[in-house]
């Protein structure tokens, strides 16, 4: 087998990863297609949420054939252990809003020290998985703006409707807010990048005990806790939009209702009782702020997770350290023989510096 000299035979693969998510839920339907279509359309209104709860496998598939590594590239990946090239620091934040976190420098670089150094990685894995589901959750809410979209275009009982405006004006305020969402969340995979990077640095100048404040590293609780609140915040507005568009939606109908119940007695028929369901334009205006709120519900519940990881993380550090604590002091205290025999040394000594009489009555005091 012939090894190309020039760059060991190194080679460069992209290696696609894919996770599986899977879910089960119960609908009523009269057969099995419309039961799948009731899913669909309820999945498409962000009803259903998968994460990390629902990972059932993951599969990977590297490119076939490779990109050849030039010589100056394989130069630097023998550069020694943990060693990276700072001048690409700007680009690689720069990226980070459409990279997965997992597949950055740093990121990599820090999962590396760990993992020679023996320490758990599975609480800074589980971040990195909360920070994937808030991106799932934004990306479903972008392809369900364009059904919006496509849907609003074939609905014929608004095309000359003044509630058309509106609902295009609810749709734009839902891009709007999508839009800031995916900001806040290149911010915090900006910070997240920034703590291995930091983590990375203090390992190399202060060694394995860095790793013990490993959470410490990364500033963004205060900023998840934050962003949560403003979450609440819109989730309730969301309910009072929806609780105003029913209760109009509710009067309308009950006005309808009245005055054909009117006409009915007229004609000496009894009037009709019977509720009518909310109508199409009365769904379609909920629409938005249904689809809103479930995103943000979504994303609230891995706001917390990811709160969570950073007080397990937290933890682990505490716990690491009051076990080198409670170590050092077993170390130093010494023991009940050790103790015992110190004593007798003391005494002896006292009695050597004695002096010869009281020597001698000590002796006889002990006979």
């Amino acid at each position: 087998m012939s090894i190309d000299t020039e760059n060991n035979g190194l080679k460069e693969f992209e290696v696609e990863i894919t996770e599986t998510l899977r879910r089960t839920v119960t609908v009523e339907a009269a057969d099995r297609d419309e039961a799948e279509q009731i899913v669909s359309d309820n999945w498409r209104n962000s009803e259903y949420v998968l994460d990390a709860d629902n990972f059932i496998g993951v599969e990977f598939e590297a490119s076939k054939g490779g990109r050849e590594l030039a010589r100056d590239e394989n130069h630097r990946e023998e550069g020694g252990n943990h060693e990276m090239d700072d001048t690409t620091t700007s680009t690689s934040l720069n990226e980070n809003a459409n990279a997965p976190l997992a597949e950055n420098q740093y990121v990599k670089e820090l999962f590396s020290i760990l993992g020679d150094n023996g320490r758990d990685t599975s609480g800074l894995s589980a971040l990195l998985g909360h920070v994937s589901e808030m991106e799932n959750f934004v990306k479903r809410a972008e392809d369900t703006i364009s059904d919006m979209k496509s849907q609003l275009a074939e609905m014929k009982e608004v095309q000359n409707h003044p509630v058309k405006t509106a609902l295009q004006n609810a749709i734009k305020n839902l891009e709007q807010r999508v839009a800031e969402i995916k900001e806040q969340l290149s911010v915090l995979k900006n910070n997240i990048v920034e703590g291995c990077k930091n983590a990375v640095a203090a390992f190399k100048e202060k060694g394995a005990a860095a790793l013990d404040k490993l959470a410490s590293f990364f500033k963004i609780k205060s900023g998840l806790e934050s962003w949560k609140k403003n979450i609440d915040g819109a989730i309730r507005a969301d309910d009072k939009a929806v609780a105003s568009i029913q209760k109009f939606s509710a009067e309308y109908h009950t006005a309808g209702r009245a005055i054909k119940n009117m006409a009915r007695v007229a004609v000496g028929k009894q009037p009709i009782d019977a509720k009518k369901e909310a109508g199409k334009i009365a769904k379609a205006m909920s629409a938005p702020y249904k689809m809103q709120k479930n995103m943000l519900t979504g994303l609230k519940k891995s706001i917390d997770k990811a709160i969570a990881s950073l007080d397990g993380l937290e933890a682990k550090a505490e716990a690491r350290r009051v076990h080198r604590q409670a170590e050092r002091a077993a170390a130093k205290k010494p023991s009940l023989l050790g103790q015992l025999q110190e004593n007798i040394a003391i005494v002896e000594q006292r009695k050597r510096e004695m002096p010869v009489q009281e020597r001698a009555k000590t002796k006889g005091a002990e006979i």
